[in-house]
C-alpha cells in the first residue's frame, strides 16, 4: 500500500513540474517546437510574425521545427486514419518514413497518444510529457532500490526529468523517447537477477522492443553498451557471474529484437542502401576533460551565445548536468559501504561503468558514430550515485578535505563565470564575433542570421555571469550543498 501511494504522490510532483516548464502547452495553446525561428531567418514565413526582430527566443537545434515537425504532423495524420506511416510521399519525391527512425514514428507511447488524441498540438505536446513522466518514474523506482527513502529518491528523479540532455536533445524526439525505457529494463533485469519469473522476463523483452521501437540504428547501438554496463555492475571480474548475467540479459535481448523485427529490418535495410561518410573531429580527445564543466555547464556558453547542439563545446556540460549539487552527493556515492548487500553493489558499480563508459566514448573515435546523445545513461548513473551518497551521509560525516573541497568548487563557480564574463571575454569579443560571422553563410538561414549572430555575441557576459538567474541558482545549489556538508561534520 505504502508503494502505489508514494507512486501515486510522485506522478502528482511530476505532472506538477511539467506545468511549471511547459506551461499552456498542456492544454494546447502552443506547441513544444521552436516556431519562431521561422519567421525569424526564413523570409518565406515572416508573414507567421512581420513583428519578429531575428531574434528569436528559442536559439537551439532548428531540426525540431524543419524536419521533426512537418513529419509528426504526417504521422499523426496517418494513425488516426487507421494507415501505417511507412511512406512519406510529399519530401523528394517520397522517401521512407518509419524506417527513417529518427522521426520515432513507431514509439508505442507516440502512437498511444497519436491514436488517442484528435488534435494534433496536444497530441505532440502529450507524447513529450509523456516520453517524461515515464521515464522519471522509472528512475524514481530505481533509486528506491538503493534503499534511499520515498522524499529524497523522489527529489533525485525530479532533478533528472530537468537534466540538461533532455533540453539539449529536445529536438531530436527519438533519444528520450528510447531512453525513458532504459530504468524500467534496468528494474526488469535486477528483478530477473533475483528470482526467475515469466513476467519479468516478457516486461524485460517489451522493454528491450519499445527501446527498438522508439529508437533508430544509432540509439540501438546504446543497448548493447547498458546491457554490458549492467552485467560488469553484477559480475565484475567473475567469469561465473559473467555466464550467469548472459543468461539473464540475453534471453530477453533476442526476444525484444524479434518484438521488434518489422520496424529493425526496414530500418536496416534503409542504412544498408545509404553510404555516410564519417569524419572525425580533432577536438574529440578533448571532449573528456570538457565533460567536467558538467559541475556550472554556463561557464562554456550555452544556446543563446552560439554553443548549441550535442557538437558545441558548451553542450558537453549541460548534457551531464542534474543540478551542480549532485555531483558532491555522487562523489560521496563512489565509495561502497560496508552495509552495502549485493543488490546496493551491482547498482552502485554500474552507475560507475555508465559513468566512465560514456566519458571514454566521447573522448575516442566511436563517439564520431554514437555522439554524446545517450547522456542519459551517465545521468542516470550520477543520480543513483547521488542516492548512494545520501545513504552515506545517514551514517558517516564527509571528511574535513571533501567539504573544503566543495566549498572551494562553490566559490570558483561564483568568481568564475563573472572573471571570464567581465575580464577575459571583453579581450575575445571581436574575434568571436568574427568566428560566428564566417559560419552564417553555411548556416542554413542564407545570411539572414546576422541578427541573431550579433546578439549571440552581446549575450555572452549575461549568460556566464550569475546575473543569469539560472547560472546563479545553480551556483546557490552548489553553495547550498557545500554548506549542509560542512553541518553534517
Amino acid at each position: 500500500m505504502n508503494r502505489i501511494r508514494h507512486i501515486s504522490f510522485f506522478l502528482i510532483a511530476s505532472f506538477a513540474l511539467a506545468f511549471l516548464v511547459f506551461g499552456d502547452a498542456l492544454w494546447g495553446r502552443s506547441i513544444l517546437a521552436p516556431v519562431d525561428i521561422a519567421p525569424a531567418l526564413w523570409a518565406k514565413f515572416r508573414f507567421v510574425d512581420p513583428a519578429s526582430n531575428g531574434v528569436p527566443q528559442n536559439q537551439h537545434v532548428v531540426d525540431q521545427l524543419s524536419y521533426d515537425l512537418p513529419l509528426q504532423s504526417l504521422m499523426h495524420e496517418a494513425w488516426r486514419h487507421g494507415e501505417v506511416p511507412w511512406w512519406n510521399p510529399y519530401s523528394y519525391g517520397g522517401r521512407p518514413l518509419l524506417a527513417d527512425a529518427h522521426c520515432n514514428g513507431a514509439d508505442p507511447l507516440r502512437v498511444a497518444v497519436y491514436l488517442a488524441v484528435p488534435d494534433f498540438v496536444l497530441a505532440y505536446n502529450w507524447t513529450r510529457i509523456i516520453h517524461w513522466v515515464w521515464g522519471s518514474l522509472g528512475v524514481f523506482l530505481l533509486l528506491r532500490r538503493t534503499g534511499l527513502r520515498a522524499l529524497p529518491s523522489a527529489l533525485l528523479a525530479l532533478a533528472g526529468e530537468v537534466a540538461g540532455w533532455k533540453t539539449q536533445l529536445f529536438g531530436h524526439p527519438w533519444v528520450e523517447g528510447a531512453l525513458c525505457w532504459y530504468p524500467w529494463l534496468w528494474l526488469a533485469w535486477e528483478g530477473l537477477r533475483l528470482r526467475k519469473s515469466a513476467a519479468l522476463t516478457t516486461g524485460a523483452a517489451l522493454c528491450v522492443a519499445a527501446i527498438f521501437f522508439a529508437g533508430n540504428i544509432q540509439s540501438h547501438a546504446y543497448l548493447p553498451l547498458f546491457a554490458l554496463a549492467v552485467a560488469w555492475g553484477w559480475a565484475g571480474r567473475s567469469a561465473e557471474k559473467w555466464r550467469q548475467a548472459v543468461k539473464i540479459i540475453a534471453p530477453s535481448a533476442i526476444a525484444g529484437g524479434f518484438l521488434a523485427a518489422p520496424v529493425l529490418l526496414a530500418e536496416w535495410e534503409l542504412f544498408r542502401l545509404n553510404a555516410r561518410h564519417i569524419q572525425h573531429s580533432s577536438m574529440e580527445i578533448w571532449n573528456t576533460p570538457l565533460a567536467f564543466a558538467a559541475l556550472h555547464p554556463w561557464l562554456l556558453g550555452t544556446s543563446r551565445t552560439g554553443s548549441y547542439g550535442t557538437s558545441g563545446i558548451g553542450a558537453l556540460g549541460f548534457l551531464l548536468w542534474a543540478g551542480s549539487a549532485i555531483f558532491p552527493l555522487a562523489a560521496l556515492g563512489l565509495r561502497a559501504r560496508a552495509e552495502e548487500n549485493e543488490t546496493q553493489r551491482g547498482l552502485r558499480r554500474t552507475s560507475i561503468a555508465l559513468i566512465v563508459g560514456y566519458l571514454c566514448i566521447i573522448g575516442s573515435p566511436l563517439n564520431s558514430t554514437l555522439y554524446a546523445r545517450y547522456a542519459g545513461f551517465p545521468v542516470l548513473g550520477l543520480l543513483l550515485l547521488a542516492a548512494f551518497g545520501l545513504l552515506r551521509l545517514a551514517t558517516t560525516a564527509p571528511s574535513r578535505a571533501f567539504v573544503r573541497a566543495t566549498l572551494l568548487a562553490a566559490v570558483l563557480v561564483f568568481c568564475s563565470g563573472d572573471l571570464i564574463a567581465r575580464v577575459i571575454y571583453p579581450h575575445l569579443r571581436e574575434k568571436y564575433a568574427a568566428k560566428l560571422e564566417s559560419r552564417m553563410m553555411n548556416d542554413g538561414y542564407g545570411g539572414r542570421s546576422a541578427t541573431l549572430r550579433a546578439a549571440q555575441v552581446a549575450a555572452v557576459p549575461g549568460e556566464l555571469s550569475l546575473t543569469n538567474p539560472t547560472a546563479l541558482t545553480a551556483a546557490l545549489s552548489l553553495a547550498a550543498a557545500a554548506l549542509a556538508l560542512r553541518a553534517r561534520r
